[in-house]
């Protein structure tokens, strides 16, 4: 089989055919990029800059690797040239054998030849289709294998999210099912305080139950300022957890794969876990907290009514005499009664007006953590598209080397198998060498040989009669003539390129 370095040539300049499969090029970025991210680790350095420094390491590994195998590659191109230029001595040599030895090589040359050469080119094009095929064959594996992936990555992604969408909807339904549940008790309670207040009401009469009507309303608007200043003390120290755990889930950790994902989903399960109890050990301390409210309201009502007992013991006894100075005062205490009661009602709409206010302030809080919450999921989401770019560059980089890499050892395999084809032809040509010059001396001996026979017997003898002509019988053998004899036949030598034998 002849594959020389030409057809080598011919075979890298026919990769770049518009069928043929083409390697592509891929420029590395040295250094690194800084990317923004204010959230560093506890070691005062940035899990994405860790993340980019160990890509970039790797990128620097695979160049350095790829500057290896072009210097192997230069060198083997020196090598094959190197056996260039010995292929054309040794067929300079052989053509000077054949002008030597080879009379009918010419002719069987020109009548083998063109089919020689035919099959040869039959051949290598054969090969280049085959290896054409086999790396189409490769692509299209890859191509399809990154297909399925795809496929399987974005499957797992809409199940992932239709699974959390799906928890997220029956998390939100128990949540509004136990709101409502605790709204039905929280109205069941006002409407048992409403009642208890309304027969407290009718029980009462007069100033007694204005006065009555007073001290309730002042221990409500007392009760509600406690309640509403450890509410905004709660909503505050809420807030500060979740601010702080927000802000704890906004430092990456290194994960190249689905780590920011799980980590913020696990985070917000937390994040509402957390605020489930604390809403629960709200609820449990402000039933506490109204248990204790009503029994002390029970207690100064029971204070209240027996204190109206003895008002009324008292007022029968002195009803008589101080009727008109009594109505007088009593009036006069009705009005002040009024003005203080009018004083509270503004107060409490200030302490309405102040929690109305809180409320939205915390609203737009929460809205600015929402806001920055899903810009950090479509940073997140970015650098997840980023790492799978650069994860997919690493694959196609691998893939590249891997198919250098066959190349290479390809061609390393053909330049070997070419080193021995032309060992074995110069030792061949050497024991042709050897076999020549023996048969050579032989005859060089022979006719050594044959001129000293020839010479002592055409020597004359001053006893002797010149002696008869020589019969037929005495003549010399044509071997051993003067004349030196035909050259034997050599077999002939393989041409260049084909196998020995």
């Amino acid at each position: 089989m002849s594959f020389t370095y030409s057809n080598s040539r011919q075979f890298l300049n026919n990769s770049e055919k518009p069928d043929s499969t083409t390697i592509r090029r891929t420029i590395v970025e040295h250094g690194v990029r800084p990317v923004e991210n204010d959230n560093k680790t506890q070691s005062g350095q940035s899990a994405t800059d860790v993340a980019m420094k160990t890509i970039t390491k790797q990128h620097q590994d695979e160049q350095r690797e790829l500057q290896e195998l072009n210097n192997k590659l230069s060198t083997y191109i020196d090598h094959v040239q190197r056996l260039e230029n010995r292929n054309a001595d040794l067929s300079a040599v052989v053509e000077d054998l054949k002008r030597k030895w080879g009379g009918d090589a010419a002719q069987l040359h020109a009548l083998y030849g063109p089919d020689l050469k035919t099959l040869r080119d039959a051949i290598d094009d054969s090969q280049y289709g085959h290896i054409s095929q086999e790396l189409k064959l490769k692509r299209f594996e890859y191509d399809i294998n990154q297909a399925k992936q795809l496929i399987a990555a974005f499957d797992g992604i809409k199940v992932y999210d239709l699974n959390g969408l799906q928890q997220e909807l029956n998390m939100s339904i128990q949540e509004l099912e136990n709101i409502t549940d605790r709204f039905n008790r929280q109205l069941e309670l006002l409407d048992q305080q409403r009642t208890n207040l309304a027969n407290f009401h009718n029980e009462l009469d007069g100033l007694q139950n204005e006065l009555m009507t007073h001290q309730l309303e002042s221990i409500t608007v007392e009760s509600e300022l406690q309640t509403l200043k450890e509410l905004i003390a709660f909503e505050d120290a809420l807030y500060q957890a979740q601010r702080e755990e927000l802000l704890s889930i906004t430092t990456p950790l290194l994960d190249v794969s689905n780590f920011y994902r799980n980590e913020l989903t696990r985070a917000i399960l937390d994040i509402r876990q957390d605020f489930d109890v604390l809403q629960q050990s709200q609820a449990i301390e402000l039933e506490e907290y109204y248990r204790m409210k009503i029994e002390h309201l029970q207690q100064e009502v029971a204070e209240d009514n027996e204190r109206k007992r003895l008002l009324n013991m008292t007022n029968e006894t002195v009803d008589k005499s101080l009727q008109t100075s009594s109505w007088k005062d009593l009036d006069n205490i009705y009005q002040q009664l009024k003005i203080d009661n009018h004083q509270l009602q503004g107060n409490l709409d200030a302490l309405s007006d102040d929690l109305a206010k809180i409320q939205e302030e915390h609203i737009r809080e929460r809205e600015i953590l929402d806001r920055e919450l899903n810009q950090l999921r479509d940073e997140l989401s970015i650098k997840q598209e980023t790492i799978d770019n650069m994860l997919g560059n690493n694959i196609s980089l691998r893939f590249e080397l891997s198919t250098y890499r066959r190349l290479l050892n390809s061609e390393e395999q053909r330049l070997n198998r070419l080193d021995q084809q032309q060992q074995q032809q110069q030792q061949q040509q050497q024991q042709q060498q050897q076999q020549q010059q023996q048969q050579q001396q032989q005859l060089t001996n022979s006719s050594a040989l044959t001129s000293s026979s020839l010479s002592s017997t055409l020597t004359p003898s001053s006893s002797r009669p010149p002696p008869p002509p020589p019969s037929s019988s005495s003549r010399l053998p044509p071997s051993s003539s003067s004349s030196s004899p035909p050259p034997p036949k050599l077999p002939r030598p393989p041409l260049i390129g084909e196998p020995p034998g």
